[in-house]
């Protein structure tokens, strides 16, 4: 997003949730949800104050797409991973369960902070472990 202008970003921004649908579904594509963000994020730079209603509307949506399409997927999967483990445990029959979690949630656990604006950073890592242990 730094090297060409992506402000026009704003105005398709109602693709993002499925973007991120489809990126989720793709472990090897999950490390080009940062470039994506930056991209929709950059009209708060260029287009659109930060400050201003319509700005801070614009950062809301980006939060809610990324709380639905990303960080509620993503903490469901962990939590049905953790029951089964659990379940498994207490019945004895651990050997069945997989040795690592699926790749997709370690993709997504190891991507940098999503930078919205310069005061507003999202850790996807941090967003988890606050959601999983209320």
């Amino acid at each position: 997003a730094r090297l060409c202008d992506a402000s026009w970003c704003y105005w398709v921004r109602e693709i993002l949730p499925e973007l991120f649908n489809d990126l989720r579904q793709k472990p090897t594509s999950v490390p080009g949800i940062p470039l994506l963000f930056d991209a929709f994020a950059s009209p708060l730079a260029e287009l659109v104050p930060e400050g201003s209603d319509a700005g801070q509307a614009l950062l809301a949506e980006l939060r809610k797409a990324l709380e639905a399409g990303i960080l509620q997927p993503l903490c469901a999967s962990i939590e049905e991973d953790l029951r089964l483990l659990t379940h498994a445990i207490m019945l004895g029959n651990g050997e069945s369960l997989p040795l690592a979690p699926p790749t997709e949630v370690l993709a997504l656990l190891q991507l940098r902070p999503l930078a919205l604006t310069k005061s507003s950073i999202v850790d996807i890592k941090d967003q988890v472990e606050l959601r999983l242990s209320r």
